[in-house]
């Protein structure tokens, strides 16, 4: 969200080193790709995770290929320029349209992940005798600590 706004406000500032600040923070939320993964590892029965990881392989690559036609769609929209619109702290145009357009599109995931989200305990894994390992238990412990933003380290990456 904050990267596909950042972007968008490029042609507003017109430095370039905005531009590489701009991709910077969206190469870091692209980042929580693995994350994903890793949760949907964690909350699926082992009998179905490959079926479920196949889905949000194909929705993630689905994502990579749909977009630079909905990029390609903006151009041609805002191409002869009719459609440009400028404020001083506002500009849609063909470039900043594709950001505002996945600025939306995090809006309304957002919303949807807040208004359907069912979380769901972290299961920690314990041998046998009923304790966990030093490792293990360092793990989990700093899966649970709380950051800054009241959230457990665990929840905070899952949000990424």
């Amino acid at each position: 969200l904050i990267g596909t706004v950042l972007y968008a406000q490029v042609p507003v500032l017109g430095w370039p080193a905005f531009l590489v600040l701009a991709q910077t923070v969206l190469g870091i939320g692209s980042g929580t790709l693995g994350v994903t993964r890793a949760f949907v590892a964690e909350v699926t029965p082992q009998r179905t995770r490959t079926t479920y990881m196949a889905w949000i392989t194909a929705v993630e690559y689905a994502g990579f290929t749909v977009t630079p036609f909905i990029g390609s769609l903006f151009l041609a929209i805002f191409q002869n320029g009719n459609l440009v619109v400028e404020t001083n702290f506002f500009v849609l145009n063909e470039y900043t349209a594709p950001a505002y357009f996945m600025t939306i599109l995090v809006l309304i995931i957002i919303f949807l992940l807040a208004r359907y989200f069912k979380d769901r305990k972290r299961s920690s894994t314990v041998k046998k005798g009923g304790r966990k390992s030093k490792k293990r238990a360092a793990i989990d412990e700093l899966a649970e600590s709380k950051t800054i933003f009241g959230l457990t380290t665990y929840d905070a990456c899952i949000l990424g």
